[in-house]
């Protein structure tokens, strides 16, 4: 029964290590048994409260106790007693060999249903529960999927997963369309309204009302379980702000941005916008106006002409000076790329080094290294000249900076670096790529600090169009308008 569910979910879950599973209106824990042999590693909370099916449920899963725990009681959205209504098998009129148990209910029916099936219910009261409660009972942090049959009482079970909500990743349930089959029940519309609100979206095809029923797939996409486990492990990843030039042509994409870079980025402080307008900000950003650096785009045109590429390098000079003048700014700043978007919780320093990701080019672009020789002779005779630094971001020093900054102008009778980063730029590729920011940090850290960092792969992805569902399963995408145009 779970197989049409399983072709929705990320393969990595497979062999997630803390795998939970719960099964919620477990009736007779043959699904809670498929999880079972499909998660080799999951531990499967099963939920039932039908007297009826109870005693199923505890043979069912006799050799199964390893992993599959049976909590005996409804779930709802407090914890004490509550009336619940078990079908009446043999007077109820059904199809189902077993007078359908399942069908039973915290609500009672409302009788729209009796053209399909007739239900006959009685009246008891049990036990119930909220989700949280038994998660803090059985020490567990985060739940991985729901699997949820209950007939009506889908968003009272949600509601009780309070602030877990958050933590699952996967919430399979069944809903009702157009008319109440039990009097009370929640229906699609408003449980539907309830998870986009929570961030989750639908994975699989629906109906849309052209049936009774229908069964949903739900994803979450804004998990912030690993995120928020990382930071309490990692104090040291505090100690970075985040710094964003924002120009003309980048203002459609970076709400986008920060709304993802917000909840993945693991253990920054602030968030410093650089806009080419000053008039421009971005709730919980802080805007730093380009006008209190000591170069502006009139540099750049004095060396360069007006071209269109003349922002992509002044852009380049705000991120290497931004330590030097945004007050306060941290030590340590990771600057992002306004098109580049983290779609997994990422850090970016451990046991107090900084962390980087690199690109394998074979040899990386010459016009970038030739005009890092440029600039010093040290880049002259690279080690490491096959690993590039281009990664739509990077995390720098203001001290590493600093001398290299001091480094260059030395080299040139003491010129502002910025002069000497634009005259250093060859005519040929003033209309196009011509210097790297990143790629001189990167090759200055990985040939004279190596000790100083650690490099660990992230996979990204490079992309004409954005996709919340990440099918390829990157840590971060950079979305580049030449690349729509080819898609």
């Amino acid at each position: 029964m779970i197989h049409e569910f399983l072709q929705y979910i990320d393969a990595d879950l497979f062999q997630c290590k803390d795998l939970i599973i719960f099964d919620v209106g477990s009736r007779d824990c043959e699904q809670s048994i498929e999880f079972y042999h499909k998660f080799p590693n999951a531990r499967i909370f099963a939920f039932e409260c039908n007297p009826n099916t109870l005693p199923i449920c505890r043979k069912n899963i006799e050799n199964y106790q390893d992993r599959i725990t049976l909590i005996e009681g409804a779930v709802c959205d407090y914890d004490g007693e509550i009336t619940f209504y078990p079908i009446d098998q043999e007077k109820t009129i059904t199809t189902w060999v077993d007078g359908n148990p399942g069908a039973s209910s915290l609500f009672k029916s409302s009788g729209n249903y009796d053209c399909i099936e007739k239900y006959v219910q009685n009246e008891i009261v049990t036990n119930c529960h909220r989700l949280d409660t038994v998660m803090q009972k059985y020490g567990i942090p985060k739940v991985d999927i729901i699997w949820m049959d209950i007939q009506g009482a889908e968003l009272l079970a949600l509601k009780s997963l309070g602030k877990y909500l958050n933590y699952v990743e996967y919430v399979y349930t069944e809903v009702t369309y157009n008319c109440e089959m039990y009097t009370g029940q929640v229906m699609f519309e408003e449980l539907h309204d309830f998870m986009l609100k929570n961030h989750y979206i639908v994975k699989n095809n629906l109906s849309m009302g052209q049936c009774w029923q229908d069964n949903v797939v739900y994803k979450n996409t804004n998990n912030t379980y690993y995120k928020e486990k990382l930071e309490k492990q990692d104090k040291q990843g505090f100690f970075f702000d985040i710094v964003v030039p924002v120009g003309p042509n980048d203002l459609y994409k970076i709400n986008r941005q920060l709304e993802y870079n917000k909840k993945n980025v693991i253990g920054y402080r602030n968030i410093y916008i650089i806009p080419y307008d000053p008039n421009i900000h971005f709730e919980g950003c802080i805007t730093i106006p380009e006008t209190m650096f000591p170069f502006n785009i009139w540099t750049v045109y004095n060396f360069h002409g007006k071209t269109y590429k003349s922002n992509w390098y002044l852009q380049q000079l705000l991120k290497l000076y931004a330590g030097f003048v945004i007050p306060d700014l941290l030590e340590r700043y990771l600057v992002i790329d306004s098109d580049t978007i983290f779609l997994k919780p990422t850090r970016f320093v451990q046991d107090g080094f900084c962390l980087y990701n690199f690109h394998h080019y074979g040899n990386c672009y010459e016009p970038y290294f030739s005009h890092m020789k440029r600039l010093h002779p040290c880049f002259n005779d690279l080690y490491f000249n096959n690993i590039c630094g281009i990664t739509h971001h990077m995390i720098f020093e203001k001290k590493y900076v600093k001398e290299i900054i001091e480094m260059v102008e030395k080299n040139h009778n003491n010129h502002h670096f910025y002069d000497i980063f634009l005259y250093r730029v060859h005519q040929n590729y003033i209309l196009g790529s011509g210097a790297s920011e990143y790629e001189i940090y990167f090759q200055y850290m990985l040939n004279f600090h190596r000790d100083k960092i650690l490099i660990r792969p992230l996979k990204l992805i490079e992309t004409g169009f954005f996709d919340e569902n990440n099918p390829w399963d990157a840590d971060y995408v950079s979305i580049h308008g030449h690349l729509a145009k080819n898609t």
